[in-house]
């Protein structure tokens, strides 16, 4: 039988504190999404409770942007996840996409703009980033 991490021989509190941690870990659901379509998954999260889910988004194809727009509404709203880069994916418009979350939270969280509000802020980046690279359509 394997032992307990030594974390959890450390003291009965932490043990106590940190047994569902290792013991119960919360299930991760890898969701596969082509062009930054999420319209299934909010749909599905609606359907029922999976607030002790962790998500990995597997992103493929390109950056749709009417798609990554409903995204980042569904993630302002609370109804969906939004996503974060973990450093290393190769594809560059990931990353811009995880940034684009990251901007979506600070509109949110520190300016306090409802989703109208900041939907142009998104939109103008939105056009600086196409004049970048014309795949971000």
């Amino acid at each position: 039988m394997p032992q307990d991490p030594a974390i959890l021989r450390t003291s009965r509190l932490l043990r106590q504190e940190a047994i569902d941690v290792y013991k119960h870990p919360k299930p991760t659901l890898t969701v596969e999404s082509q062009d930054c379509d999420v319209t299934k998954v909010v749909q599905w999260l609606a359907c029922a409770e999976h607030h002790s889910t962790y998500f990995r988004w597997d992103l493929m194809g390109k950056p749709v942007w009417n798609n990554l727009l409903v995204w980042l509404e569904s993630a302002w709203k609370g109804e969906c996840p939004g996503l974060m880069a973990d450093g290393d994916d190769e594809k560059p418009w990931i990353k811009a996409v995880s940034q684009l979350f990251d901007v979506s939270e600070e509109l949110q969280d520190r300016s306090g703009l409802s989703w109208q509000e900041a939907k142009p802020v998104l939109e103008k980046i939105h056009l600086a980033m196409a004049t970048l690279d014309p795949s971000w359509t």
